[in-house]
């Protein structure tokens, strides 16, 4: 997981869909791994896949990227429908550009729209889950600020099939600030221009912007998030707000009391609930030097403060909160979501890892008393430096499924998942990767999607003999 730990500062975050709610289930889920093919035109030096979304359960979408011996980026997408996913595709790249990576993937009723880049900027693909045509495309802009030849889009979100929303950022030709974030829209069926949304009051003129995630309470009210950096070099997060088709300039959230002015405060994942709010949650650096999680509730019409998340009680000393940027938050109704992380602390000057799951039960989340350790499996060593909880999916308040990694007695990094039930969270449940192989420090599981325990769908990569190879995971 290193690898893509590492494109999380350099903006390239995968995101995942979070099923809706249904009736949670008592029956003991079993869980099978199996291989996913990559489209096989060209050799493959390497391959991941780390988006999910689906139409229905068992009926999924997953996008990735592969590399070929030449050492270009290709993206490809792979279709599941009643449990039996299908070989690959490559998505159609006409621009003329090279390395096209994709970032975000979401589907609708009966479309799915990503998002990503490629050598030229920011693109976008559409995909019909009838026909399986994928066609992509560039922004289009009519503000000759914008230098669209140095862009990036990260996440996008649809509240009905032709009408979706996307946000990352653009290199600015003119103005006192180098960077901008950039958001497009697409109503019924048509993109706009893609434009340009103002950083909050003390951006640097080098913002180094790290965009976020983006969701919807509704068609008249969605919500980009993410970071960037201020004229002294400080991460700070921002909001953007589209309201009724405008979108507003970003803002700062209030932050907890015990925020230490000068430190990093940032907001990586978000999890939206329909006709209800948004809830952002990120890390922030305390006057007592730890770096803990906060969350910030978005609502139709107001952006709350900042609220610490407790880490749980066996947390000390001093620990630091990390938040991968898979879809960490699933929220299953307003005020009722759950959480997964890592946290890192140091005993005698050694530094460990582990995994925390956390939930938010009518409102109020979880003390450290009632906060969860990651529970590996017996004979394991640790979370490690690149494990933790990467991904959270909620049926229903309190009753999620977590996508884990850990360190077993051999060094080797495993993929394992952990279920809540009724806001109790169990222990990690190994997961056997295709031939028994390791997932690697650069493998995991990183999108899931669940609709009650017995119904998941998942993705992700693992290290093969001499590559890394995704797989695809279901459980019955």
């Amino acid at each position: 997981m290193n690898r893509l730990r590492l494109l999380l500062s350099t903006l390239v975050v995968a995101s995942f869909f979070v099923a809706s709610p249904v009736s949670a289930t008592t029956a003991a889920p079993t869980w099978a791994a199996g291989t996913l093919s990559i489209p096989s035109n060209q050799g493959i030096a390497s391959g991941e896949v780390t988006l999910l979304s689906c139409v229905s359960a068992g009926n999924c979408l997953a996008g990735g990227w592969y590399i070929d011996y030449a050492n270009s980026v290709h993206t490809f997408l792979t279709r599941e429908a009643s449990q039996n996913w299908a070989s690959a595709s490559a998505v159609p790249d006409l621009s003329g550009g090279t390395n096209f990576e994709v970032n975000g993937l979401t589907c609708a009723t009966t479309e799915c729209a990503g998002v990503g880049s490629n050598s030229l900027g920011a693109r976008i693909f559409r995909y019909n889950w009838n026909t399986q045509a994928v066609t992509s495309f560039s922004i289009t802009t009519s503000d000759s600020s914008l230098d669209t030849a140095h862009s990036l889009l990260k996440d996008v979100a649809c509240t009905s099939d032709g009408n979706c929303v996307t946000g990352g950022y653009v290199t600015l030709n003119t103005g006192a600030s180098t960077q901008a974030l950039l958001v497009d829209s697409e109503v019924s069926g048509t993109w706009n221009d893609a434009q340009k949304v103002s950083l909050p009051v003390g951006a640097g003129t080098s913002p180094a912007i790290n965009p976020g995630q983006i969701g919807c309470i509704s068609s008249a009210r969605c919500v980009y998030i993410g970071s960037f950096s201020t004229a002294d070099g400080q991460a700070r997060p921002f909001i953007a707000i589209r309201q009724d088709g405008t979108w507003q300039s970003a803002v700062s959230p209030a932050m907890p009391s015990n925020a230490a002015p000068q430190g990093s405060q940032t907001l990586s994942e978000l999890s939206c609930v329909t006709n209800g709010t948004c809830t952002a949650v990120g890390a922030y650096h305390t006057t007592a030097g730890t770096l803990v999680p906060y969350s910030v509730t978005i609502t139709s019409n107001s952006i709350g403060s900042g609220v610490q998340i407790p880490l749980p009680s066996n947390a000390a000393p001093a620990p630091k909160a990390f938040l991968f940027g898979f879809r960490g938050i699933s929220c299953a109704s307003v005020g009722n979501c759950s959480l997964g992380a890592q946290y890192s602390y140091q005993i005698n000057g050694v530094k460990h890892f582990g995994g925390f799951l956390t939930s938010e039960v009518n409102g109020v989340w979880n003390t450290r008393a009632q906060s969860t350790f990651m529970q590996i499996p017996v004979g394991a060593d640790s979370a490690g430096q690149f494990g933790g909880v990467v991904g959270v999916s909620c049926w229903s308040a309190g009753n999620c499924a977590g996508a884990v990694a850990y360190v077993d007695s051999s060094q080797r990094y495993q993929v394992g998942v952990v279920l809540e039930t009724a806001n109790l969270w169990g222990p990690v449940i190994p997961v056997a990767m295709p031939s028994g192989q390791p997932a690697g420090a650069a493998g995991g599981l990183y999108a899931l999607a669940c609709f009650s325990a017995t119904t998941c769908s998942g993705v992700g990569s693992y290290q093969g003999s001499s590559k890394y190879l995704p797989f695809r995971l279901n459980s019955n």
